[in-house]
This record gives C-alpha cells, structure tokens and sequence, in this order.
C-alpha cells in the first residue's frame, strides 16, 4: 500500500491520481520508463491527464471533497463556507433568508469548538476521517425523497442518497479526543451536498 505524498491518502500502484486530490501517483503500475511503441505512451499519457484532469473537476463536489469542507468549516466557524456546502433544494425549500442560515451556522460553530476547547484544551485543531459511506439503495432513497416531497422540498434533482459515518479528532493543547457524527448527503444536479449533519439541522 501506497500513500499520497500531498493528503497521506492510501492509493494502490494502479491508481494514476489520487483518489482525493488528485495528485499523481509516482508509483502508478501502468507508468513505463521506456516504450518502442510511441502510439501507445501516448494514449496511455492522454488517459493520465483526463484522470487528473476529471479528478480536480470534482474534488469540489466529491463526497470527501464535501466532508473535507465541512470539517474546515467547522474549525474556522466560517458559515458562509458551510453554505456553499449544503443542498440548495433544502436551503430553498426553508424559506429563510441565506445570511440568516450563514449566521446560523457560525454561532453553531462557534459553539461547537468551544465544546471542544473546554475539552481538550486552546488552539484546537479538527481531523475527519471517513468512516464509512453508503448509497441508500432505490427503495429508501425513493421513501427518503417522498418523505422530503411530502415536507414541500423540490426533491426533482436529487439523484442520489447516501449515508455518511464520520470519526472526528479533536487535538488541542492538553489532549485529543474522538467524536463519531452521521451526515445525510445528497447527490443534487451532479454534486454532492450535506443534506443534515448533527451540527447542521435548523428547519
């Protein structure tokens, strides 16, 4: 097993990018020093480069992209970041004004990393790992989207549901401690979008 030498990703030797930056893989099994079929490198250079290329076209709206984020968010009490993040049909089906819910947000926030400062001590830094994520399958996704439909929200761009377990390290400057968190994402005209978190559920 290899480790990407920009995020500490785990990556294998046939994986061209990382799977969560996209940072090329040094050790990518497929890689050839030397080539007599000069065709091929390149195809296989041009297949390199469309990987990349389509990884930091999502690193934005890829799941970990989203829960990196939100965990960023969260320490640095930022609540317009936190917008950006969550899934416009909630935030439009809420009728409350955006600043309200920016607000919102970095009061919550804010709140929360003095939870963890009384906890662990000053200068808390937050890690997230990624503990486990699952697709709803059709059947729940579909009792989940009637569910929010029959609530008023505007559910004709969600095409996906997925169920997200978080593994957060709270590090301060006396002690760390761990704190589990569920998150609801939503795959919303192709990208994914916190949908409800423990720390973000208002309406």
């Amino acid at each position: 097993m290899k480790y990407c030498a920009n995020c500490g990703t785990p990556m294998e030797e046939t994986d061209a990018v990382c799977p969560n930056c996209g940072t090329i893989n040094p050790h990518y099994a497929g890689r050839k020093k030397k080539s007599r079929r000069p065709v091929l490198v390149g195809a296989a250079a041009a297949a390199v480069v469309c990987a990349l290329l389509l990884c930091v076209f999502n690193v934005g709206s890829g799941y970990r992209g989203v829960v990196r984020n939100y965990v960023k968010a969260v320490e640095k009490e930022d609540g317009d970041a936190m917008l950006k993040l969550v899934s416009p049909t909630l935030i439009d089906g809420s009728g409350l004004d955006g600043g309200y819910i920016s607000e919102y947000y970095s009061r919550t926030f804010e709140q929360t990393m003095n939870t963890y400062e009384n906890r662990v001590g000053r200068n808390v830094r937050l890690r997230c790992e990624l503990d486990d994520f699952e697709t709803m399958e059709k059947r729940e996704r579909d009792d989940f989207v009637d569910g929010c439909e029959a609530m008023g929200y505007d559910m004709s761009g969600i095409s996906k549901v997925a169920e997200a377990e978080l593994v957060i390290n709270a590090k301060g400057r006396d002690k760390d401690r761990e704190y589990e968190e569920d998150i609801i994402l939503v795959k919303e005209n192709g990208k994914w979008k916190i949908w409800d978190s423990n720390l973000t559920f208002i309406w």
